[in-house]
């Protein structure tokens, strides 16, 4: 049998919001040891709250469960329900069930289940002549929700105790499930082609259904997300009706037929839901089956003699570890959290993110690093997604008729921008799958640009800064060479499979000092000297290229080499390096971020003890108040490096959002 789990106030699993009694009603059915949330006189019940849980196929746990009724239609209730449920129980997952009406007759039948992918507030836009909706209200589920479900098969044993209960008397129908986007707004549309909802269906043709909570949760979800909390949302309806044109089906008989089918709707909506969770979601249900503190036996003057004891003192201590460990993750998210407000708030009208500091011109490296940044941090609230694109727009119109990206607004490509903003295009083909132009773009621009970098490589199999470059802008460097391969990572080459990243990693291991680090190299002209970042960059070219794994001594030795580097109860200082550029009447000095880097080849070489914790501890002291961080070295005495804002955030971002990954998860 699965363990009850203890469903107080910050130990829910699952939140599961609906709308009408019979929606409310279908959930609960379902639901084992469901009871009333009896509130209390400073958190009183205000949507019908009550608890239970869902038992897990795989595993001894069950997940528990918060449902909640938002008692009226419209996005405004949505809103107000999922927040306040939020705010209360502090649910990992959030699942907006119930029913809506469906907009493709030709794809979906009485009885379907559609699951949004994007929700459209439809109802946002500009009223001229005629109403013109807007595209940019819209709110994406949760990916990891998203993938799951789509991987989830519903059997037919599954739904054969509602089969009687389908109004039309079919037998042994298996209902559709239908994945795609949705519309979202307060009016009920009973008929699709009326001037106002053609025009919705105008700007965005492959909607399913449509519906009036959806948009009001989701906003919910993304305001929760800017404070701190890190729900995972998705929304799942049972169809109930299919507006038609009037010559087809009169008013009455929709309304009719919504009636006859909202039960069965919100049954088999339901079901699926249910059955989901019973599946398995993304991550185990919380730990919570114990109190925090359990009575253990002890006799005066003896320590632990009994073997209850032990065991009851083994799960103290282990809460209590939980506990620390959850408030360090807490901050840790906050502050990603922040700093994405922050980078998003000193974008361009170009799209683009200032090159070093507010107000400046956009940068391509920049931008390429805030954007892959935000796609692969799971914190980014829903609506950063309309800066996402913004960003995709300004990469696409500065790429270089060579296939290149310069380093800020000029004709000379360079290999550093090129492969960051190449990784974050690649990141960013299921973000446009909905706009078929976008996507279209997108693709064309990253064939161009790996063509670029493989026409560009060096002979000994690196990369330099600006292959257009003269003097030693075109020699080979281990940090040009790193950017240049992050792309064929993400595409999800390796060593095994692609010549290009043998040929690189071929070239950067030989080059290990004595010390077990690697110096800055120029082509043939190698300093003796190691270097922090330099030695990180080596350490994830031959991590990510799977070469060795982190217990190979050639990554011991060098991780051993990072770990000296670093100042006690701080982090690592900033080092940089110079080269001629194209057309430059002097040398060019590029700052490498070393805190950044070292802690990233930490976490990729599977460290956690003391060098990560205080170099992440320091990274938060030093944090802006408005969430940004500047350039700064862990001595506080070195001051001879220019104080950039952006990068360097879009670079703390993604290593901590890297830390958050691989430490708490």
């Amino acid at each position: 049998m699965p363990k009850k789990k203890n469903t107080g106030v910050g130990s829910i699993d699952v939140a599961i919001i609906t709308t009408l009694v019979e929606e409310f009603n279908s959930v609960r059915e379902l639901l084992n040891n469901c009871r009333r949330d009896l509130g209390r006189p400073d958190a009183p019940n205000l949507f019908s709250w009550e608890l239970g849980n869902i038992p897990c196929v795989n595993n001894k746990v069950s997940y528990s469960v918060v449902l909640a009724q938002a008692g009226r239609p419209g996005t405004l209730s949505g809103f107000q329900a999922t927040y306040k449920t939020i705010q209360r129980w502090k649910p990992e997952y959030v699942f907006f069930v119930g029913i809506a009406g469906g907009l493709k007759p030709k794809e979906l039948s009485l009885g379907d289940i559609v699951i949004s992918d994007v929700l459209w507030g439809y109802e946002y836009g500009k009223i001229e002549n005629q109403f013109t909706p807007r595209n940019d209200l819209t709110f994406r589920s949760d990916v990891s929700l998203l993938t799951g479900v789509k991987a989830f098969k519903l059997r037919l044993n599954q739904v054969k105790r509602f089969e009687s209960q389908r109004p039309n008397g079919r037998r042994g129908v298996k209902p559709s499930i239908v994945v795609g986007p949705i519309a979202s707004g307060d009016k009920v549309v009973d008929n699709p082609t009326q001037e106002f909802f053609a025009s919705v269906m105008k700007a965005w043709p492959k909607l399913l259904a449509v519906e009036m909570e959806g948009v009001g949760a989701a906003q919910a979800i993304s305001l929760s997300q800017s404070e701190g909390l890190t729900p995972r949302f998705i929304m799942i309806r049972g169809v109930s009706d299919i507006p038609q044109t009037e010559k087809r089906k009169s008013k009455i008989l929709l309304a009719k037929e919504r009636d006859r089918w909202k039960q069965y709707a919100s049954n088999i909506a339901a079901v699926f839901t249910v059955r989901y969770i019973q599946n398995g979601l993304p991550t185990p249900p919380k730990d919570s089956d114990f109190p925090k503190s359990l009575p253990f036996e002890h006799k005066q003057g003896m320590l632990l003699k009994t073997t209850r004891a032990k065991k009851s003192l083994k799960r103290d201590l282990s809460d209590s570890n939980r506990n620390s460990q959850e408030s360090k993750r807490n901050l840790l998210r906050s502050s990603v959290v922040k700093a994405l407000e922050a980078i998003t708030r000193y974008q361009n009208d170009d799209g683009g993110i200032p090159a070093a500091r507010p107000g400046q011109t956009s940068g391509a490296w920049t931008t390429g690093s805030c954007l892959e940044s935000l796609l692969l941090c799971r914190f980014t609230p829903v609506e950063k997604y309309h800066n996402c694109r913004k960003m995709i727009e300004y990469l696409l119109n500065s790429q270089l008729e060579d296939g290149g990206w310069p380093l800020i607004a000029s004709n000379v490509s360079c290999t550093m921008s090129t492969g960051h903003v190449l990784s974050a295009l690649i990141l960013c083909k299921k973000l446009c799958e909905d706009n078929k132009r976008l996507r279209a773009r997108v693709l064309k621009s990253i064939e161009s640009g790996l063509n670029w970098l493989e026409k560009k490589r060096n002979s000994d199999g690196g990369w330099c800064v600006e292959p257009s470059g003269k003097s030693d802008a075109t020699e080979t460097r281990i940090a040009a060479t790193y950017y240049a391969l992050r792309p064929y990572w993400m595409l999800g080459s390796s060593f095994k499979n692609l010549k290009i990243i043998q040929d690189a990693v071929h070239l950067i291991v030989p080059l290990q000092r004595d010390d077990g680090g690697w110096p800055y190299i120029s082509g043939n002209s190698i300093d003796n000297t190691s270097n922090v970042s330099n030695t990180a960059r080596a350490i994830l070219i031959i991590l990510r290229s799977g070469y060795l794994t982190p217990d190979a001594n050639t990554i011991r030795r060098a991780v051993s080499y990072i770990k000296r580097q670093r100042l006690q109860k701080s982090s690592w200082e900033l080092n940089v390096e110079g080269f001629f550029a194209q057309d430059s009447h002097g040398q060019n000095v590029y700052h490498n971020n070393g805190p950044c880097d070292a802690l990233e080849a930490l976490l990729y070489a599977r460290e956690s003890g003391n060098d990560v914790k205080e170099s992440i501890e320091w990274l938060i002291r030093t944090q802006k108040e408005d969430g940004i961080w500047e350039l700064c070295s862990a001595n506080p005495k070195d001051t001879s490096y220019y104080r950039a804002w952006t990068w360097s955030t879009t670079e703390f971002i993604y290593v901590l959002n890297l830390a958050l990954e691989t430490l708490f998860n």
